[in-house]
C-alpha cells in the first residue's frame, strides 16, 4: 500500500490574460487555470472561488 495522494482541482476558462515572469518576459495567454479545490492527505480543502461555486460538498 502507498500513501494517500494529493489533489488539486481547476476549472480551465477562456479568460485572455498577460503572464509577466521575472525577467519581464511576457506572453499572452488565452485560457487560465482557475484553482478550485484540493485534497491534502485526505482533507478536503476550497479555494475562494470553490466555494463561491458550490463546487465541492467537503
Amino acid at each position: 500500500m502507498g500513501f494517500d495522494a494529493d489533489l488539486t482541482l481547476f476549472r480551465m476558462e477562456h479568460r485572455p490574460t498577460l503572464l509577466v515572469d521575472a525577467e519581464k518576459e511576457s506572453l499572452q495567454a488565452d485560457n487560465i487555470l482557475v484553482p478550485l479545490a484540493a485534497i491534502r492527505a485526505g482533507k478536503g480543502y476550497l479555494t475562494e472561488q470553490g466555494s463561491a461555486e458550490h463546487a465541492f460538498d467537503f
